[in-house]
């Protein structure tokens, strides 16, 4: 994400000002969450059934 993506986020939560040093740590961070995020669709596709329903192939 470029430098105008995370502050156009930032502004849309209500930030109002951004220091340089936290672009960085930003993108950091939302590259962790959505590694995660992934990961656990793929573990949830690979197991081929969900909690309470099965999955139809």
């Amino acid at each position: 994400l470029t430098h105008s993506h995370l502050s156009r986020l930032a502004r849309r939560g209500g930030v109002y000002r951004i220091g340089n040093e936290i672009y960085e740590e930003a993108r950091r961070a939302l590259k962790d969450r959505l590694t995660e995020i992934i990961r656990r669709i793929v573990h949830v596709m690979d197991s081929g059934t969900t909690p309470g329903h099965e999955r139809k192939v």
